[in-house]
């Protein structure tokens, strides 16, 4: 079994490619390289094991002006082949 806190691993390469559609949120390239992770909820329902093979989801739920940028907010799915 995976540790508790891979499925950052898994995340990821979700989080790299919202980067490249970031614009479709309001978010420039730039403020895209200046960003900054600030919060991070994490829920567990059940481990990883060696074999299961996941997929991952990324939807962007909101952005606000804040100073000194915009702040962002995603949710990330992660489901095993049965969903």
């Amino acid at each position: 079994m995976a540790h508790p806190l891979f499925p950052v691993c898994v995340e990821w390469p979700a989080i790299v490619a919202g980067r490249d559609v970031a614009d479709r949120w309001g978010i420039t390239p730039a403020e895209t390289r200046r960003s900054v992770h600030a919060t991070h909820d994490l829920h567990v329902h059940r481990l990883v094991r060696p074999g299961d093979r996941l997929a991952t989801s990324l939807t962007c739920t909101g952005v606000q002006r804040r100073r000194p940028g915009a702040y962002s907010t995603t949710r990330l799915d992660t489901v095993d082949a049965d969903g």
